[in-house]
């Protein structure tokens, strides 16, 4: 793999990792219907929502009123009361993605040391990958041909 398809290897590393972290975002919610409010101990009323309040995630609600009438919850309050895990459709999401990253992992070249003898530290860089992973790296690449950075890269990047 010429050394400067490294840039694609790094692409991807970033864009499969952030969209694991989205993926892990999505819970499930265990129902909270006449529990306790972890804020103020008022009876909730099963309704939640989002709030203006920046130091808070979410927002419950009291009463017969949904959230109006409700507490801010901050993320640790939050996940003790409703957080039931990540959904189902998260889980195989964050397993494609494991998948796809250990796939670029392999994909990726080599690094070769070119320490010289003046050198304090040690030095690297890319070498040759396997035939073959330049063009897997660019298959993997193609759900994110929108991104800007694909863009700027396209003539090198499309299969």
């Amino acid at each position: 793999m010429p050394l400067r398809e490294h840039s694609l290897v790094d692409f991807l590393r970033r864009s499969l990792t952030a969209d694991k972290q989205r993926a892990q975002q999505w819970r499930k919610t265990r129902p909270f219907h006449d529990q306790p409010c972890p804020s103020c101990g008022q009876r909730l009323n099963g309704w939640y929502g989002s709030t203006f309040n920046e130091n808070a995630a979410v927002r419950v609600g009291h009463g017969d009123e949904r959230v109006i009438d409700g507490c801010d919850l901050n993320a640790e309050q939050w996940e003790a009361l409703a957080d039931d895990g990540p959904t189902d459709k998260a889980l195989a999401r964050i397993v494609d993605l494991d998948s796809k990253l250990a796939i670029v992992d392999l994909c990726a070249p080599p690094l070769v040391e070119t320490t010289g003898p003046e050198d304090t530290e040690k030095q690297f860089i890319p070498g040759e990958g396997s035939p073959w992973a330049l063009p897997v790296l660019k298959l993997l690449a193609l759900p994110y041909a929108q991104e800007p950075e694909y863009q700027n890269n396209r003539a090198r990047w499309e299969p």
